[in-house]
């Protein structure tokens, strides 16, 4: 099966299982590296206050055991020259004071170089406290020679004293050289410490890009990945949709043949344009037909109105002939009936004087018989042209009522 035919959901669960396989493993390998930088760090960072510490106080020990020696020195060499006079006698209860705290300053600095491993400063700080003895005793002596017998008693020890506290700062001096030594190895441990961070920094700065790297890649393969399987057809579908709201029936849908629900919208949409289309159709016939049926009813009115012209011509002409007929007729039947009431009164002046003159009366009455039959004459002839103009009136009334027919009909066309 094809990605395009997944359905949707199966596409996200895809990418959220394949982001969770990308995703987790760089995450766990970005946090451990990380972890193990912070364990590491912790840990230098630790040794390095502990050292820094421990190195502190070693350098406070050795400068106080200095002191010790030196206050020892001082105070025994203080009371020989002013001889305990005048109160000032103390000399030898503050050298006695700083003897005593010298062994303690040297254990507790012997405990730090022993946690510290620096056994050469171990062994040295043993050589002090050795010699501290001699020189301690010595100098308490020739303080006593001088403050008993003056420089008399106290000279013959000067020179004991000198050599005792030449040896106790002889192992001073080395050890405040291993004291230096102890302080550039600390340097060049911290610093050692340092480089090694700063490595696994950058290798966390490493490890941490290229998991970002990895993770915006990873993102912009889904980000093309949602545009070429939602986007891209999801927006061509609102392209699609906006021709075919527009009236654009040509549009071809691309991404019908997938098997996700984008593919059954595409379909439906090819269904809708194909409806589209069939009802254009429908509605281009339709208007041809109700166009055509407009042409036909447009010719039927055209030809109507000839032929109710035409018939009305004809009617016209026709009523105009049988009016003048009829006028003929009229015109002929009045001069006949003028003629007759001529004749007639003829007929009476005749009458009047045949019993005056029979043989006027002879006479009159065959020109009366000769006007009777003209008369008869001229009253069949006006006979005749009123039958025709009857016949003539009732070919007009048909015609009439074959114009009023077509009239009709004209009607008819019209309302349809």
């Amino acid at each position: 099966m094809r990605l395009s035919d997944w359905s949707i959901r199966r596409k996200i669960l895809f990418g959220a299982a394949l982001m969770i396989i990308v995703v987790l493993p760089l995450a766990i390998v970005v946090d451990r590296i990380t972890s193990d930088i912070g364990a590491t760090a912790k840990s230098a960072l630790h040794e390095n206050q502990k050292a820094f510490h421990d190195t502190s106080e070693l350098i406070r020990l050795t400068k106080q055991i200095q002191i010790d020696v030196i206050q020892v020195q001082q105070w025994l060499t203080d009371i020989s020259a002013t001889r305990g006079l005048d109160g000032l006698n103390d000399g030898f209860d503050e050298a006695a004071g700083f003897a005593e705290q010298l062994p303690k300053d040297i254990a507790a600095a012997r405990q730090i170089a022993f946690d510290m491993s620096l056994d050469e400063y171990v062994a040295k700080l043993g050589a002090i406290e050795r010699a501290f003895a001699p020189f301690y005793e010595t100098g308490h002596k020739m303080a006593e020679a001088y403050v008993a017998d003056g420089p008399a008693g106290g000279n013959p020890l000067m020179g004991d004293f000198d050599g005792a506290a030449e040896a106790m700062y002889g192992n001073l001096e080395q050890l405040l050289e291993m004291q230096q030594d102890i302080v550039a190895r600390q340097q060049d441990r911290i610093a050692d410490h340092v480089i090694s961070f700063e490595a696994l920094d950058s290798l966390r700065q490493t490890a941490v890009a290229g998991a970002a790297a990895a993770m915006i890649l990873f993102a912009a393969a889904a980000g093309w990945g949602i545009w070429a399987a939602f986007a891209r057809p999801i927006i061509s579908t609102s392209k699609i949709m906006n021709r075919l709201s527009a009236g654009d029936l040509d549009v071809e849908v691309a991404f019908a043949g997938r098997g996700d629900e984008i593919g059954d919208m595409g379909r439906s949409i090819i269904v809708f344009r194909d409806t589209a289309r069939e009802q254009r159709r429908l509605a281009d016939e339709e208007e041809g037909r109700q166009a055509r049926a407009e042409a036909e009813r447009i010719t039927l009115r055209k030809e109507a109105a000839a032929d109710l012209q035409r018939m009305l011509g004809e009617t016209i002409g026709a009523l105009e002939v049988n009016s003048r007929h009829m006028s003929d007729a009229a015109t002929r039947l009045t001069d006949i009936a003028r003629q007759s009431s001529e004749r007639t009164d003829i007929v009476a002046g005749a009458s009047e004087e045949a019993s005056q003159n029979v043989q006027l009366v002879a006479t009159a009455t065959d020109e009366l018989v000769a006007s009777i039959g003209e008369i008869t004459d001229q009253v069949g002839r006006a006979t005749t042209v009123v039958d025709l103009a009857t016949a003539n009136a009732e070919k007009s009334n048909h015609r009439v009522a074959t114009l009023a027919e077509a009239a009709n009909r004209i009607g008819d066309v019209v309302s349809l």
